[in-house]
């Protein structure tokens, strides 16, 4: 009587009455998800209706309406965050790699917290290089994590790994640059300075690579790693006159 009237306030009390006294699993998801869609399209209440599309896929995580009644509140500012974290489980559980990205995605761009948000993107880039095969997302979100915390070892770890993979290392050489310009911790930039030296070094960038071991030498000048690295880098290179410099710094 009262969805005939579009009485809604009452129709969805009736609902609620219903829910708690049903005992029977596939009556109560169809209780659920009418309640969940009365609050949503006619009482304005789209926080309720997330509740109830919830409680749904924890009964049954294959139901399509409900899923597709969380895709659609992805689309609602305050909601978007809460309905991505419930659906994330859903499309790991399908296989459903491209959708997974995207909530992640949603998820690190709502995180405060820097470690989480970290994680959500290393997420998102395991995803799309081994279920994806996509290396140039993977790539992207990786050095989105490594921007976010540089001091994180395993993130540096992945992403030189990925462009390892992906022949990428001019992409990382860029990245590694931006953060190194950024860092005022004297032994991460150290770190840093190091590895850009080796990528130089690998693309045949021979001054680039000097330029980098220098760095590390202003901020140690008796830096015995770098002043060894140069030593090897001009003999293999014949640069005599530099090496004659780095053996005057050894001395």
């Amino acid at each position: 009587l009262y969805l005939a009237q579009a009485d809604w306030d009452n129709y969805a009390d009736v609902l609620r009455k219903r829910i708690e006294i049903e005992d029977d699993e596939t009556n109560l998801v169809d209780l659920k998800y009418r309640l969940g869609s009365t609050l949503e399209k006619h009482l304005a209440d789209a926080a309720g209706a997330l509740e109830n599309y919830r409680e749904i896929l924890l009964i049954d995580a294959n139901n399509e309406p409900a899923r597709v009644a969380l895709e659609a509140l992805l689309g609602n500012e305050g909601l978007r965050a809460e309905a991505a974290s419930i659906l994330q489980e859903i499309y790991e559980g399908r296989g459903d790699w491209e959708k997974l990205i995207q909530a992640l995605e949603i998820l690190a761009a709502a995180e405060g917290e820097t470690a989480a948000r970290v994680g959500l993107l290393r997420k998102v880039a395991r995803t799309a290089a081994e279920n994806l095969n996509d290396l140039d997302r993977a790539f992207d979100a990786q050095a989105r994590a490594l921007k976010d915390d540089p001091a994180n070892a395993d993130t540096r770890t992945e992403l030189e790994q990925l462009a390892s993979h992906a022949n990428a290392w001019g992409k990382l050489d860029t990245i590694f640059s931006e953060i190194a310009g950024t860092l005022e911790d004297a032994r991460l930039a150290r770190e840093y300075w190091m590895r850009l030296a080796g990528i130089d070094e690998r693309l045949g960038k021979v001054d680039e690579a000097a330029q980098n071991y220098q760095r590390v030498l202003a901020i140690d000048a008796a830096d015995d790693e770098a002043l060894a690295a140069m030593d090897a880098l001009y003999r293999r290179t014949e640069r005599w006159t530099d090496l004659i410099g780095v053996y005057r710094r050894r001395i």
